[in-house]
């Protein structure tokens, strides 16, 4: 009877252990958060990033964002080669640069922001000699990295203005840091995006030029890329950090104040007073060959590359909901 009474109690204990959900040492553990890396700006184009950290849209997607901060987009694709990095925000002229070189072959994998009106601009300190972009001739111009969107909209400014991009000395400086170089005279101008246009037009400066307006009005600015190889090993964390980031970008696309209310959360120079002043692109929730042709054709036409680099060839369009991203992009997906 006693050995009746212990084996009932044994199988009593078993099978409310069972029930209590005791992970088995055997089994996998399907709740494991994948952790990727990603490169961003501080500057308002990283917003949708971290509106889907802090929402939990990546985390819903199984994944652990680890973000990593870049100067520029040229210094983000050698790290995306590297695998030191798994995506990264783009400028698009950076992706088409390194594209059509051959230095790396990219995949941008969701667009990320356009410019508008006041958005970018040629910036110089009140007392500054410097009356309008012909008075750049022998001037210092600093931009984030060279061969980017920001020497793009420039050269278009400079030669709307009977210049070229060798009439200026150019200058690689980080946006946080352009504020004070130019305060203490050490760069004669400099190409900068909100919010900094707004902190220094605080702190004495003026708007020399709107970089974003004749030819580049409504220019597309930058999106998320990785190397064709990640798309092609991982095709579902691809397709997983599509679809966090496009919840975070419809978020943005409709709510001004959400975008205001995240800047300050991860670009610490700015305050919220000076977050809800500045001049804001859009945030655009498809992924459009036919739009971002635009970039490739302006390159070729300032020399930046030989050929127009078809757009089809590096952009990859968000899979249905519940697929895997696609390894190559349809053409047809993007018209």
């Amino acid at each position: 009877m006693r050995r009746m009474l212990l084996v009932a109690v044994s199988l009593l204990i078993g099978s409310i252990t069972a029930c209590s959900g005791a992970p088995d040492p055997g089994a996998s553990d399907d709740t494991a958060m994948t952790t990727i890396r990603v490169g961003r700006l501080l500057v308002p184009d990283a917003a949708p990033l971290h509106r889907a950290i802090q929402r939990g849209y990546f985390a819903r997607e199984g994944l652990e964002v680890k973000v990593e901060t870049i100067q520029g987009a040229a210094l983000a694709v050698p790290q995306l080669k590297g695998e030191s990095m798994d995506f990264s925000m783009l400028n698009y002229v950076t992706a088409v640069q390194a594209q059509s070189q051959g230095a790396a072959d990219l995949r941008v994998v969701s667009d990320g922001y356009q410019a508008a009106p006041g958005t970018f601009a040629l910036m110089v300190m009140n007392d500054s000699d410097i009356k309008g972009v012909a008075d750049l001739k022998g001037r210092t111009l600093a931009v984030p990295t060279l061969k980017s969107i920001a020497t793009l909209s420039s050269e278009s400014a400079l030669i709307a203005h009977g210049l070229t991009q060798k009439d200026v000395n150019w200058r690689e400086e980080a946006l946080p840091d352009m504020v004070g170089l130019l305060q203490q005279g050490k760069i004669d101008a400099a190409w900068m995006t909100e919010p900094f246009i707004s902190l220094i037009s605080n702190a004495g400066a003026r708007q020399l030029y709107d970089v974003m307006t004749g030819p580049m009005d409504a220019f597309p600015i930058a999106g998320w890329g990785c190397t064709e190889k990640y798309a092609r090993e991982h095709p579902d964390i691809v397709a997983a950090f599509q679809r966090a980031m496009h919840a975070g970008q419809l978020d943005l696309a409709a709510d001004r104040k959400a975008v205001v209310d995240i800047i300050p959360t991860y670009i610490e120079k700015i305050p919220p007073e000076i977050a809800g002043l500045i001049s804001l692109g859009t945030y655009p929730t498809t992924l459009e060959a036919k739009r971002l042709q635009r970039v490739a054709d302006s390159m070729h036409e300032l020399g930046y590359t030989e050929e127009a680099l078809d757009m089809n060839d590096i952009l990859l369009p968000m899979a249905p909901a519940g697929g895997t991203a696609p390894a190559t992009p349809p053409a047809e997906a993007a018209q």
